[in-house]
């Protein structure tokens, strides 16, 4: 739930810059930016639901049926 919360916030602000700065026609986060704030954000989420998934995995697989 962690990792779909971090990729819709990211999403979310990419749209709020996108309508904020169009008028101008100038963006408020560059490419870099929007990148660097992807990989603080995302790539630890991954790693919490690939940790998530190998836990319900091995007890799912543990139980018997």
């Amino acid at each position: 739930m962690a990792a779909e919360a971090g990729g819709a916030a990211l999403l979310f602000l990419a749209a709020v810059d996108s309508l904020v700065s169009w008028p101008s026609n100038r963006v408020m986060l560059s490419h870099d930016d929007l990148s660097g704030i992807a990989g603080a954000s995302l790539i630890p989420l991954w790693f919490w639901l690939a940790a998530a998934a190998a836990v319900l995995g091995a007890v799912r697989w543990g139980t018997p049926t």
